[in-house]
């Protein structure tokens, strides 16, 4: 009896290693896919002529990528889980993605509310427009701006001057917290 579930055991380790090789040497994980948000439907997914992943780190809470879409003349779109959270221009233009008018109304509209105010707390980073914005005020002492994923950081370490000052301004500070 005892080695009937010694050989079991065997057995069952021995399917396990197997599954475990055939996944590591079988199965090919494509960046560009996974950052398609492919949960949008199969037409969703990006072509690797026309778009180019630029950074695909998997975090503690989720998957984070950036993805230049050449075809649109320099956008990038910064992905959480395939999800978009940002869609920006790499370099600044007077007329900017949709996206980033929204990430900058974010910073404006309180500021506009409260003109006094000089200590700010942004919550998320994305793409770093609404922090750049609020910076862009000389009456703010400080903004802490507090994202849950440390890759998405990195990530917005990539996009040059659109998020330049997030990190360059001493009255910047970000917290990587829930």
């Amino acid at each position: 009896k005892v080695q009937q579930k010694l050989k079991r055991k065997v057995i069952a380790a021995s399917v396990g290693v197997i599954a475990l090789g055939c996944t590591v040497f079988l199965v090919e994980l494509d960046t560009l896919k996974m950052g398609s948000g492919v949960f949008r439907g199969r037409d969703s997914l990006f072509s690797s002529e026309e778009n180019e992943v630029l950074f695909h780190k998997d975090g503690k809470t989720s998957s984070i990528t950036v993805i230049e879409h050449k075809a649109l003349e320099g956008m990038l779109s910064v992905r959480t889980n395939g999800k978009t959270d940002a869609t920006i221009y790499k370099d600044e233009r007077p007329l900017g993605t949709i996206d980033e008018s929204t990430m900058i109304q974010l910073a404006v509209i309180p500021m506009a509310l409260n003109p006094n105010a000089t200590h700010v707390a942004n919550i998320g980073l994305g793409a770093g427009i609404t922090t750049k914005t609020v910076l862009s005020n000389p009456r703010i002492s400080s903004i802490h701006t507090i994202e849950i994923e440390e890759e998405m950081v990195h990530a917005a370490k990539l996009l040059g001057n659109q998020s330049a000052a997030v990190f360059s301004d001493p009255r910047s500070t970000i917290v990587i917290d829930d």
